[in-house]
């Protein structure tokens, strides 16, 4: 089976061509905000250089956030217009289960997390066993020190991933390692990995189907919310001193 995966959730657009669980290549570009201009130039490359092309691909996939609502919406749009039309399925996993795909080769627990600005990360919780992994914690969001604090009272190792891992390991008092970085940016693997795990188990979404998914109101949304609370206060606070 011929995979062909998308990640765009953090600052990193990466891409990766498998058969089955084997890397034919993969490619990783950090170029600002630039992800819909370079993602299906890498995977035109990749496709190339492995003497295939779209028609070869057995079954899309992308990670579907958490992450940049932005990245995450163009990843998904990507493989939606790669799949429409040609009725091969594609499938949409989770950012942070690709980052602890990345990192099963690193027994012990797994802790990806990703930049969610205002001292707040997406994370989650795997355990591996130097091959595979096992969740533990459903992806969320929160407080940065209090996921620190959290997985400190576990008192066990704790090795972190994702583009938050460096900040994490800086609090974190316990004994803990990173990911580097090279191998972190290309989870795009990771991604069809786990998609792969999916798709034998049953799992198929078609095109129409895929969506992202978001742990918390886009900072837009949040901002016009904002406004109009403090609208609303100003009004009541107006109304008040009149009376």
């Amino acid at each position: 089976m011929i995979l062909l995966s998308f990640d765009t959730s953090a600052g990193t657009a990466s891409t990766a061509l498998l058969e089955d669980e084997r890397v034919i290549g993969q490619s990783a570009l950090t170029d600002g905000n630039r992800h819909s201009e370079v993602l299906l130039p890498m995977a035109e490359r990749l496709l190339e250089s492995g003497g295939l092309t779209a028609d070869d691909v057995d079954l899309f996939c992308c990670t579907t956030g958490p992450g940049s609502f932005t990245g995450v919406r163009i990843g998904v749009a990507t493989v939606k217009g790669l799949a429409f039309g040609r009725n091969v399925p594609c499938i949409g996993v989770s950012a942070l289960e690709a980052l602890a795909v990345t990192a099963a080769g690193t027994a012990g627990l797994i802790c990806p997390v990703l930049d969610a600005r205002r001292n707040q990360v997406y994370h989650a919780l795997f355990e591996s066993d130097g091959t595979g992994i096992r969740r533990l914690v459903e992806d969320t969001v929160g407080d940065l020190d209090e996921l620190c604090g959290t997985l400190f009272k576990i008192g066990k190792p704790v090795c972190f991933c994702g583009d938050a891992a460096r900040a994490a390991q800086d609090r974190f008092q316990g004994t803990g390692t990173v990911l580097s970085p090279e191998t972190a940016d290309t989870c795009a693997a990771g991604a069809a990995r786990a998609a792969l795990r999916l798709y034998r188990e049953g799992g198929r979404t078609r095109d129409t189907d895929l969506r992202p998914v978001y742990l918390r109101v886009p900072q837009a949304e949040r901002e016009r919310l904002e406004r109009l609370n403090a609208a609303a206060r100003d009004a009541l606070d107006r109304k008040t001193t009149q009376s």
